[in-house]
């Protein structure tokens, strides 16, 4: 039976605080990605075709971002003039309506799914401001010697020092 002082430390848990640094960058590359996917839309129209089953009763399945929108359409093979035997990309010009709202349709035999851009670019856009709030308080904060959790001034205090306020522990290094 291994002692503690034969057992092999365990790897350190990445912190917090970088954690939110990395989820803060991703969250505006996939901002701006998003964004210029809604850009390249109200213009060309992306669409991934997905090859039928080898069935003739076997749908085909098309996902292209149009008109400010992720659009998912699912026909039935008879629908398609030349249903696709492999996954193929194809670009056209877009000249249609923007899509504003979501919206399920499904005629007979098919499904149509459109989740507008704008949605998901909302979405994601407030959740890494907030997470670049957070950051930014938090590197203020440690500037200023100033407890992390409260904002309680830490003059005077040992680094380790809990914080006399809330009781948050001195962190040393970096949040």
């Amino acid at each position: 039976m291994p002692t503690a002082a034969t057992e092999a430390p365990a790897a350190p848990r990445p912190s917090r605080g970088r954690s939110r640094r990395v989820a803060k960058w991703v969250g505006l590359v996939v901002c701006v990605v998003v964004g210029a996917a809604n850009l390249v839309s109200l213009r060309w129209v992306p669409e991934w075709w997905f090859a039928a089953g080898p069935k003739p009763t076997d749908p085909v399945r098309i996902v292209a971002v149009q008109g400010g929108a992720l659009v998912y359409v699912r026909l039935q093979r008879s629908d398609v003039r030349r249903p696709p035997d492999r996954p193929a990309l194809r670009w056209n010009r877009f000249d249609g309506e923007l899509f504003t709202w979501p919206s399920v349709v499904r005629p007979t035999g098919g499904l149509s799914v459109t989740v507008p851009l704008w949605m998901p670019f909302v979405l994601l856009a407030v959740l890494t401001s907030v997470l670049w709030y957070v950051d930014r308080t938090t590197a203020r904060r440690r500037r200023a010697g100033q407890c992390l959790k409260c904002g309680y001034d830490r003059a005077g205090l040992a680094a380790g020092a809990r914080c006399p306020e809330c009781g948050a522990a001195g962190l040393v290094g970096r949040a």
